[in-house]
């Protein structure tokens, strides 16, 4: 968990989100976020997603 204030993005599809997670990554990590949720509306379309290198 992180005490830093983090932004919350919104985009016009899920290829922008998938997009924008693949150029931020390692800023969020470096933020101290470890798992990321992807969410249409109120459906969660995956969740869980590490942000750590395997």
């Amino acid at each position: 968990m992180t005490d830093r204030l983090l932004p919350r993005e919104l985009f016009q599809s899920q290829a922008d989100a998938e997009s924008w997670l693949g150029e931020n990554w390692a800023e969020l990590l470096e933020a101290g976020v470890e798992q990321v949720a992807l969410l249409e509306e109120d459906r969660v379309e995956y969740s869980g997603m590490s942000l750590r290198p395997q």
